[in-house]
């Protein structure tokens, strides 16, 4: 793959770029930030507290070396962002909103 410039800020310089260009590096970018999720380490997802023992979910926010836990208002509080995301973002709405830009 071509080598885009970036600018000092550290995102890329789209200006002037083709079509074809464009799509090659928005599509590079998207690999990359898909990469980078799939990577993520001690993250909270729906997924991980569905259909858990409590000890289970006590266990997900250990820290290898003698950390701390997450708390149940840690856990209270992501599950209440979790379904007011879900209220605000209807995924039965095709394309985005502006809400989400």
């Amino acid at each position: 793959m071509a080598d885009f410039p970036r600018a000092s800020n550290g995102r890329y310089q789209t200006e002037g770029l083709s079509a074809r260009e464009f799509e090659r590096l928005f599509n590079q970018i998207e690999k990359d930030k898909r990469s980078k999720r799939r990577a993520a380490r001690r993250t909270l997802t729906p997924f991980s507290l569905k259909n858990k023992t409590a000890e289970d979910i006590i266990s997900l926010g250990k820290k290898k070396k003698g950390g701390t836990f997450f708390t149940v208002e840690d856990l209270k509080a992501f599950e209440g962002r979790r379904k007011d995301i879900r209220q605000t973002f209807n995924s039965g709405i095709a394309g985005i909103t502006y809400a989400q830009l």
